[in-house]
């Protein structure tokens, strides 16, 4: 080999090198929550606070707090027909189309089939929430995602996700342990998270003044880039002044949350249509309540667990209002769409 080829050669390899180290993870579109233009790029760090995403000769980090979805270059197409599935709360079609499109994954990227991985994790754990049968599994699978990847950026989420798991088993004590690692994540709006989902603990646990005093904490102490957290702490703490019988002040925080909350915030607004049919209920007030629960059923169905919620409550009050036939179409629904749920079970019990 001459000198010159040997230069050539050193040259393509260094090259190829290069390519190699550049796509990492591999080439991929990233939405984001916080600017509108998608950013394209090769994905070339991946760590739990944030991604490194190169185009050219520019580098962005993306924090993973920001992070809407990724679109890996060569994904299967059955990708698209799970986040649409999964964007509308069918989440039995959108596991099985993750599923399959893991199955069918190339090696490469290497990022795609660890995305791939948690979607499948992910969307097991949202059923856990109105499925009480995918429970175990989803507690299982959030473990074991998070053990074989501690340095992705979706572990902070899969702890939210593997802490409501645990609540839905009842094991509130592996919920505490769970929240509070999610509280050392680097992002307020992610610690207000792991405070709120306390607050709702220490009421599960009967401690109501307690639990006050820590939606209260993330009131006051929510800027207005946590908006969000701010409202999902007055609905906590909604629920607990209506267990209280505190009523008025209890309506007066759900108005404010129904009035205030983004459009886009649907399980936000979901759960504040059924603290308030809650409220309503819980004060006789009937036709209110139903009212309330029915914004649920009708706008909001995506939302499997308060759908789930609101059919149990709409059940029993359209029965109250002497409408048997309404009250039997809410039991039938609720039993089709989600037998395996607490509500579901509750009805069938008569409690």
């Amino acid at each position: 080999m001459s000198i010159r080829t040997a230069r050539v050669f050193a040259a393509f390899f260094a090259i190829a090198v290069l390519t190699q180290a550049t796509a990492l993870f591999g080439q991929a579109t990233v939405i984001r929550k916080s600017v509108k233009a998608p950013l394209e790029g090769d994905v070339t760090e991946i760590t739990q606070k944030d991604i490194s995403v190169k185009k050219g000769n520019d580098t962005t980090k993306v924090e993973a707090n920001d992070i809407v979805q990724i679109q890996w270059k060569g994904e299967p197409s059955k990708v698209g027909l799970g986040r649409s599935a999964e964007k509308t709360g069918r989440y039995d079609a959108a596991l099985q189309n993750y599923t399959e499109s893991l199955a069918d994954a190339p090696a490469s990227p290497a990022g795609l089939k660890i995305d791939l991985q948690w979607a499948v994790v992910r969307v097991t754990a949202k059923l856990a929430q109105s499925n009480s049968a995918q429970v175990d599994a989803a507690i299982t699978k959030l473990e074991e995602f998070n053990k074989a990847n501690p340095n992705h950026y979706t572990h902070f989420d899969a702890l939210r996700l593997l802490g409501l798991a645990y609540v839905a088993k009842a094991d509130l004590a592996k919920a505490r342990t769970t929240f509070d690692l999610l509280a050392k994540a680097p992002w307020k709006d992610y610690q207000l998270m792991a405070d709120i989902n306390v607050g709702k603990l220490l009421q599960l646990e009967g401690k109501a003044d307690e639990a006050v005093t820590a939606f209260d904490k993330v009131i006051a102490g929510a800027t207005p880039a946590e908006e969000t957290q701010r409202q999902e702490a007055l609905l906590g703490k909604a629920k607990v002044l209506t267990a209280q019988m505190k009523y008025p002040d209890a309506s007066t925080l759900l108005d404010e949350v129904l009035a205030k909350s983004n459009p886009d915030e649907i399980a936000l607004q979901a759960e504040a249509y059924v603290r308030q049919g809650d409220c309503f209920e819980a004060q006789n007030k009937t036709k209110e309540a139903l009212l309330a629960y029915l914004h649920v059923d009708v706008l909001f169905p995506q939302e499997a667990g308060l759908h789930a919620e609101s059919l149990y409550h709409l059940s029993k009050l359209w029965q109250k209002d002497g409408k048997k036939d309404r009250a039997e179409e809410s039991r039938a629904r609720l039993e089709e769409l989600y037998p395996q749920s607490e509500w579901t079970r509750r009805l069938k019990a008569g409690t």
